[in-house]
């Protein structure tokens, strides 16, 4: 979602809206624009140490384009996750 111009502000706004309250929302904002500060410094995209980062913070919402990749993995590493799709073509 950052990726196409939505600030950090909105996608946490977002996640807070979709679990129903920011009690139970398992990360701050601040963790949000933590970690796209740590994936800036990735070279290509380190997916494995996003995978480390958020071990022992699992989702309870993952977004995505859709790619039908990613939603395997999703379902493999976070199986109590709910896949959403922003292009909702999923």
């Amino acid at each position: 979602m950052r990726e196409i111009g939505i600030s950090i502000p909105k996608i946490y706004e977002s996640f807070v809206a979709q679990l129903g309250g920011f009690n139970l929302v398992t990360f701050t904002k601040q963790d949000m624009y933590n970690e796209i500060r740590k994936q800036r410094g990735f070279q290509g995209g380190d997916v494995s140490a996003t995978i480390r980062y958020l071990e022992g913070k699992a989702p309870q919402s993952v977004i995505t384009d859709g790619d039908p990749t990613m939603r395997i993995a999703i379902q493999s590493v976070f199986p109590n996750a709910h896949h959403r799709c922003v292009l909702g073509i999923c």
